[in-house]
């Protein structure tokens, strides 16, 4: 998407007017391409839980530390409940639900020994 269209997008979750910059434009596309990545790897679990079955918790506890950053940052520069909240109770109740569905996507042959 072009400047114009990213800033526009930002500024309607909270952000002020945003001057364009060569190194914002930069980094703002490689954070998006990390974001679709990671989604993609995400994905990649959703599809084939059993065969990853060993990474599934990891991704969970990710979340889970993604959320725990958002609070703490969110809080400490007074940021208003739209997006926060939702981007930080997001990490948590998805990491969480990850966690806790994570024993769901072993694969039923295995056998665990005590």
């Amino acid at each position: 998407m072009s400047w114009s269209v990213a800033t526009q997008a930002l500024e309607g979750l909270g952000a002020q007017p945003i001057a364009y910059d060569r190194m914002l434009d930069y980094w703002l596309r490689m954070a998006a391409g990390a974001f679709a990545l990671i989604g993609c790897l995400y994905l990649v679990l959703m599809i084939w839980p059993q065969k990853f079955h060993a990474a599934i918790p990891w991704f969970g506890g990710f979340m889970l530390v993604e959320g725990a950053i958002l609070l703490v940052h969110g809080l400490r520069l007074s940021l208003p409940p739209f997006p926060f909240y939702g981007d930080t109770s997001a990490c948590f109740v998805g990491g969480g639900a990850i966690l806790y569905l994570s024993r769901y996507a072993r694969p039923e042959h295995e056998t665990h020994a005590a």
